[in-house]
């Protein structure tokens, strides 16, 4: 979605400033270089370096150009790339939103941004089962998005990494309804142990969530 709504202005639309958010290009005080200069310099270094093939082939046959948008997206983890979507404009983010049928660019920031950090957690091998997420995703007014109305209810609301696994179902429903992604959580879900000091309460989970729409 980055890639499409980006491009469709120029494939060298992420490194042209008038299609990006002024926020993203704000330079604090106490700083020299903006939120964007530090994103795009990275972007630049993993051009350089990455071993992947297609990066390969275009620094052979175009060693003398950046990569358009739909291939540089190839080269972000996805902090970076949630870092270039909050830095979108809002005019672009609202098309994105609605994509997902959200009602604002606000959630579906919020959203990404959680993502990362149960994404980073994740990869760095942490616990994540009990763990206070720093990033809570926003939640939307009741009823604007039924099938996550019952996280408010939940025993950790949106405190919870519970609260993050419905949004990525969400979104994943929406991006492709034959995803099979919440049938191998429900698996994994399943292996958590049976004991009376630890529970998936604690994981932000209610009683009866694999019955819930959203999970079937």
């Amino acid at each position: 979605e980055v890639a499409l709504s980006l491009g469709a202005y120029h494939p060298q639309a992420h490194r042209d400033i008038a299609y990006l958010d002024r926020g993203f290009l704000y330079i604090p005080a106490h700083r020299t270089k903006s939120m964007y200069d530090e994103w795009l310099e990275k972007l630049d270094e993993k051009a350089k370096t990455s071993k992947e093939e297609f990066a390969d082939h275009f620094r052979t046959k175009y060693n003398q150009s950046h990569m358009p948008i739909w291939i540089a997206v190839e080269l972000l983890d996805f902090g970076p790339l949630s870092h270039l979507l909050s830095g979108m404009k809002n005019t672009d983010l609202m098309k994105i939103s609605a994509s997902y049928n959200l009602p604002n660019p606000v959630i579906l920031k919020g959203w990404i941004k959680s993502l990362s950090f149960v994404r980073n957690v994740c990869a760095h091998h942490s616990r994540i089962w009990n763990k206070a997420l720093v990033n809570q995703p926003p939640m939307p007014q009741v009823g604007r998005i039924p099938q996550i109305d019952h996280i408010a209810n939940s025993p950790y609301q949106n405190k919870r990494v519970y609260a993050a696994l419905c949004v990525l179902r969400y979104l994943l429903k929406s991006a492709n309804p034959r995803t099979k992604w919440h049938e191998r959580l429900k698996t994994v879900v399943a292996t958590f142990p049976v004991t009376p000091h630890i529970s998936l309460k604690t994981a932000g989970f209610p009683d009866g969530w694999e019955a819930l729409d959203l999970w079937n």
